[in-house]
């Protein structure tokens, strides 16, 4: 039996329809992966990615928290530079 243009036509828009949420799905997990990471090797708990889970604007607000707040290790920097010995004059 040959398929006609029409028939493959459909039958392409119908799989790419059943295709979209997946691969959307997929990028959705990924992205929420992807904060967990960088908030792991920023210092903080890997759980503050979890806010990226937020529909809409999640990674929005993880983007203006990444940005803004202060890293553990500037805190740890600047600690570190308190406790320092001042140079022999």
């Amino acid at each position: 039996m040959m398929m006609n243009q029409m028939d493959s036509d459909a039958l392409a828009g119908g799989l790419c329809c059943c295709c979209w949420p997946l691969v959307a799905g997929v990028g959705y997990v990924l992205g929420v992966v992807f904060w967990c990471l960088i908030c792991r090797k920023a210092g903080w708990s890997w759980a503050l990615g979890l806010v990226s889970l937020i529909p809409g604007i999640g990674s929005l607000v993880m983007f203006f928290i990444v940005a803004l707040a202060e890293w553990p290790i500037e805190r740890d920097l600047r600690a570190a530079q308190a406790r320092a010995i001042p140079p022999a004059p």
